[in-house]
């Protein structure tokens, strides 16, 4: 006898094709789900851009900022006017003697000099009766030695200026160069190489040093056709 099922004939048919349809649907699904994750991805990825951009820009104002407080202090030489007076229990006394009678001296040359402290120094002169007498002795500007932190000034040691020669005050024509070369086409050496045999002394004691304005306007030139 031969064996018969209850089920339809084409039960295996419809069961491979519900079999296809359910696998389609996870498959579909699952391409959502990565589709979804990427769409994430790509919005996180605009935001990091964005703050990478926002932060750059900081960066690189904060980098003009500084290369700009640089000219400044290396641009032009330092004039911060006369230096402050020293207090008047500053100075050092010699001892009262006479240089005829004591034997010559050799100062030690590890020990400090007076003038690198910039200290009024207190010599002693003979008068004509053979006593010795003490006098203050105060440094000149060009013995004195430029300090680290730019109080004093040493534009004393600049020529002055010549007659009829025209010339512009240094922060003056710093400020004229630094917006002239807001790219930056020259560099800080050249400006001040440029410039340098320029660089005249204050008219005034206490004001800043002076430059040629010849040598300025060729600058300038110079630096509008190389940007």
């Amino acid at each position: 006898m031969d064996k018969w099922s209850l089920k339809p004939t084409d039960h295996n048919t419809i069961r491979t094709r519900n079999n296809q349809r359910r696998h389609r649907a996870r498959v579909k699904s699952r391409l959502e789900d990565l589709e979804k994750r990427l769409e994430e991805a790509d919005a996180r990825l605009e935001a990091a851009l964005s703050t990478i951009s926002v932060l750059t820009a900081e960066l690189e104002d904060l980098r003009a900022r500084g290369t700009q407080t640089l000219h400044r202090q290396s641009l032009f030489p330092r004039c911060a006017g006369p230096s402050p007076p020293v207090p008047a229990t500053a100075p050092v006394v010699i001892p009262d003697t006479h240089y005829e009678k004591d034997p010559q001296k050799v100062s030690d040359p590890s020990e400090p000099s007076v003038l690198q402290h910039n200290v009024p120094v207190t010599s002693i002169s003979s008068d004509p009766a053979g006593q010795a007498t003490a006098r203050t002795v105060t440094p000149t500007p060009d013995e004195i030695i430029d300090d680290d932190d730019g109080s004093n000034c040493n534009c004393q040691t600049l020529p002055p200026s010549g007659p009829g020669e025209s010339t512009i005050a240094c922060t003056s024509a710093f400020q004229i160069v630094e917006q002239q070369n807001l790219s930056g086409a020259v560099e800080v050496a050249m400006v001040r190489a440029w410039l340098g045999p320029g660089f005249r002394r204050a008219l005034r004691p206490g004001e800043a040093c002076r430059v040629e304005t010849n040598r300025l306007f060729e600058l300038l030139d110079h630096i509008t056709s190389s940007s």
